[in-house]
C-alpha cells in the first residue's frame, strides 16, 4: 500500500490500515514487555507473576467508560474465575463484542509505513532473542493477570497475542476492500 492508503481512513471514527499497523506495534510491545519482565523476575530468582489492573492496561469492553473500569476489576475478576477459557477465549475473540483500545496502544496516525513494517517485523525478532536466552523455559511457571484475561501462564499469553493479531488481520483486509 502506498503511504496515501495506509492514511485512509474508511469512515469517520474508524482507523486506517496505517493506524492499525500502529496499534499492532504498541500493543504487541505491552505483551513482550511483559513477557521480559516475567523472564527478568525469573533471572532474579523471583516468581514471574505480573499482575497489571485496568490503571495500566484500560481496554474497556461492552462501552463500559475508561474513567469507570477501576471499578469493574473485582467483578471482571469473578467472572473470569466463573467462566471456562474455552468460552473466554472465545469472548476474546469474538468482534460481537465491542472493545476500545487501551490508552497504551492507542495508534498515531500518519506514521510512516517504512517504520511501521520495520518495527512488525523487528519485534518479533526481540521476542525470539528473549526465548532464547531463557534455558528450560516451563510456560507455566510464568503467569499474567488482567482483569479483562484473568490469569494466563507464558502459553496463554502467547495465545491471545496470536488471537488479538488475528482479529486485526481479519480487520485489515476489510479496510483494505473498502479504501481501494
Amino acid at each position: 500500500l502506498t503511504q496515501s492508503d495506509l492514511d485512509r481512513s474508511p469512515a469517520p471514527g474508524k482507523w486506517s490500515v496505517g493506524e492499525i499497523l500502529d496499534h499492532l506495534v504498541k500493543a504487541d510491545d505491552v505483551y513482550y514487555t511483559i513477557i521480559r519482565d516475567l523472564f527478568q523476575l525469573r533471572q532474579n530468582g523471583k516468581e514471574a507473576y505480573v499482575r497489571k489492573g485496568f490503571k495500566e492496561i484500560n481496554a474497556s469492553v461492552l462501552g463500559l467508560p475508561k474513567s469507570a473500569l477501576t471499578y469493574f476489576e473485582i467483578p471482571f475478576s469473578l467472572y473470569n474465575l466463573a467462566l471456562p477459557r474455552p468460552f473466554r477465549t472465545f469472548l476474546m475473540t469474538s468482534r460481537w463484542f465491542p472493545t476500545e483500545a487501551p490508552d497504551v496502544a492507542r495508534p498515531r496516525p500518519g506514521r510512516a509505513g517504512d517504520a511501521l513494517r520495520w518495527e512488525l517485523n523487528e519485534a518479533p525478532k526481540e521476542l525470539e532473542r528473549q526465548f532464547e536466552s531463557q534455558f528450560e523455559v516451563k510456560h507455566t511457571d510464568f503467569k499474567f493477570y488482567h482483569p479483562l484475561f484473568g490469569e494466563n501462564n507464558l502459553f496463554e499469553l502467547l495465545q491471545i497475542l496470536t488471537f488479538h493479531e488475528s482479529i486485526h488481520n481479519k480487520q485489515i483486509q476489510e479496510t483494505v476492500q473498502k479504501i481501494l
